[in-house]
């Protein structure tokens, strides 16, 4: 299966956004234990919106469009690892390395080190076999569930383990097809908790579904754009006023719509930006630089948007609603902001090490 021009710039554009939502995500999740959300209504009414509603689409998201990319183009099983060595196990080998020796650091700083929750044990108590741990599941496998020192980068783990079962996920879907992905996704919805392991599973077949099945899921999402987006409002509404009755499998169905609605979102986007420039200009502008840049800052915001959120909550004194929520949006900004210029900066004087990082 082929991708046009277009088809490929919207994909770029929708990964990268997928990101911007994981950043988005985070900025709630990150300090979520450092109080009681509950106790300021206006806080705890935007970050859920916003990140446990609308962002929680974007890791569903990002496994869907991995598994449809990683099928796009036949090619030789041994082919496909050597790319998933380049692009995810050395990334996910050096980011781990990295933030280990970084918090070691950190923790040597007074100053800093108070920042730490305290949850965790420190660093530079690590034992071999914790240190092993760090790069897996932090000794906590906890159901598929564990992270990774860099927590985020579960999703990098779980993709390689994706890469090396292709060829079951090829044979699954050439056997079950559409009802097999179906059958994933209802499992998905089903299973309690965060279920890393089954979400992973069900959207990178459905990503897999739509290339080994010739499909193109861009066109076909956008025939139903009007009322995807009027269904996905209505249920993320119903959601939210039920959030405490643990209505779990409604609110996977919103994150699940929220994927076509980004999916059309991405492609409007690009159609009317590039309604405006010539072909020229069109055939010159660096979407695939999107991707570099997205795998930059999915990998730097997590331990950064920690600390500053917590250093911008140290100085604002006693919490509240106001502050919380100014904390709460102009954070995750600040940290998207330092990460792209500080890719920026690594692009333009060692864009070998840049490469290297982020897997191009």
């Amino acid at each position: 299966m082929r991708v046009n021009g277009l088809q490929s710039r919207s994909i770029d554009v929708m990964r990268f956004a997928m990101i911007l939502l994981v950043v988005v995500l985070h900025a709630y999740t990150s300090t979520r234990s450092d109080f009681s959300a509950g106790d300021f209504p206006v806080y705890r009414l935007v970050s859920f919106v916003c990140s446990l509603e609308i962002a929680q689409t974007a890791v569903p998201a990002l496994f869907f469009i991995s598994g449809f990319l990683f099928f796009l183009h036949p090619k030789p099983y041994k082919t496909k690892l050597r790319k998933t060595s380049k692009r995810l196990i050395v990334p996910y080998l050096l980011w781990n390395a990295l933030i280990l020796a970084l918090y070691f650091g950190v923790e040597q700083i007074p100053a800093l080190s108070k920042y730490f929750s305290g949850v965790n044990p420190p660093v530079s108590g690590y034992s071999f076999v914790n240190f092993l741990q760090a790069f897996w599941d932090s000794g906590e496998w906890r159901g598929g569930n564990g992270t990774p020192i860099l927590h985020q980068f579960w999703y990098i783990r779980n993709l390689i383990l994706l890469a090396l079962l292709s060829p079951a996920i090829r044979l699954f879907v050439r056997g079950f097809g559409w009802w097999g992905a179906a059958a994933l996704w209802g499992v998905w919805l089903a299973t309690p908790g965060q279920a890393f392991l089954i979400e992973s599973l069900a959207f990178f077949t459905a990503g897999a579904c739509f290339s080994l099945r010739h499909t193109d899921f861009l066109s076909m999402f956008s025939r139903f754009a009007t009322t995807t987006l009027l269904l996905y409002i209505a249920l993320m509404t119903v959601h939210m006023i039920f959030r405490d009755n643990g209505l779990v499998p409604l609110d996977r169905v919103v994150f699940t719509l929220g994927i076509i609605v980004g999916t059309n979102l991405s492609v409007r986007f690009v159609t009317a930006r590039e309604r405006r420039e010539t072909p020229h200009s069109i055939r010159a502008r660096n979407y695939p630089g999107l991707r570099g840049m997205g795998f930059f800052l999915f990998a730097l915001h997590d331990p950064m948007l920690t600390l500053l959120k917590r250093i911008a909550m140290k100085l604002s004194g006693t919490p509240s609603d106001f502050s919380l929520t100014v904390i709460y949006i102009l954070i995750p900004l600040l940290v998207i902001a330092i990460a792209v210029g500080l890719y920026r900066l690594l692009n333009r004087h060692t864009p070998s090490l840049l490469k290297t990082l982020t897997g191009r």
